[in-house]
């Protein structure tokens, strides 16, 4: 099972295929209220692409964390980018569409598991 050490995480699944323009406004909440992007594997199997991808985007104002990690994909099931997933302790909740990531969150916080955790990271953002 991922992420076995960490009891609470939130995630951002995403391919480079995902506009440009929607990986800069979740970097942005991610980058208030903690989180990450995980990408399932190398762009066209290269680490020569992954680095002036990720210098690109770093350029650009995206500058949450990036991941790889095809375990994941494969764990919380995710077939579709964007996806959200909200890990606490033994659960998670997913959300897939490319949608603000604070919609998500509020979202989430009305779910059972990981519902206040989702309002313990909606405070911390400064999105409306």
């Amino acid at each position: 099972m991922p992420f076995c050490a960490v009891q609470e995480e939130f995630y951002v699944f995403v391919s480079f295929s995902v506009p440009e323009e929607s990986l800069k406004e979740l970097s942005q909440g991610l980058e208030e209220i903690g989180g990450s992007f995980v990408i399932k594997g190398l762009p066209h199997n290269s680490f020569r692409q992954l680095l002036q991808k990720t210098k690109h985007l770093k350029e650009i104002g995206i500058l949450a964390p990036i991941s790889i990690d095809p375990e994941s994909f494969e764990y919380f099931k995710v077939d579709r980018v964007p996806t959200f997933v909200l890990k606490v302790e033994d659960s998670f909740e997913k959300y897939e569409g490319n949608v603000p990531l604070f919609d998500v969150l509020r979202e989430f916080s009305k779910r059972e598991g990981v519902g206040e955790v989702a309002k313990k990271l909606l405070r911390k953002g400064t999105s409306p």
